[in-house]
């Protein structure tokens, strides 16, 4: 009987592993696209980035602590639902269920914000020119 060395174990895929996994997911997503930009615009005071970038970076921000907010709530009913039902019937939900509502989320949290991409704009200010004189006042 062969055994094949690259097996996952199947009890390491649970459904609070998978809604911890989507949470990292989204944690990423906010920690490698949104922070740096933020912090840059934060120390800078400008946005240097472009139309594109304003767009892309707040839309993502937007979804991912949606995706957040979400995932850490469908833990919670979860764990409620495993604790309140446990001498009823034993709440087991499948991995394909999990998988789906996630999916579902994710959906929900594109659509929510999806306004945000047409409405979000870069507005251009005027910076006004200074010189100095020849007695050293600025005019």
């Amino acid at each position: 009987m062969k055994v094949n060395p690259i097996r996952l174990n199947t009890q390491i895929i649970s459904v609070t592993n998978i809604f911890l996994v989507n949470l990292s997911v989204a944690d990423l997503l906010v920690t490698l696209f949104c922070m740096p930009v933020q912090i840059a615009k934060s120390v800078t005071l400008i946005w240097y980035f472009g139309e594109v970038m304003c767009k892309t970076v707040n839309f993502l921000q937007g979804v991912a602590v949606a995706s957040s907010v979400f995932t850490i709530t469908a833990m919670s009913v979860d764990r409620y639902l495993a604790i309140t039902q446990s001498l009823r019937q034993p709440w087991m939900p499948s991995r394909r269920g999990a998988c789906s509502l996630l999916v579902l989320l994710w959906l929900l949290a594109l659509a929510i914000f999806a306004p945000l991409v047409a409405v979000t704009a870069v507005e251009r200010e005027p910076v006004p020119y200074m010189s100095r004189t020849r007695n050293g006042s600025v005019s």
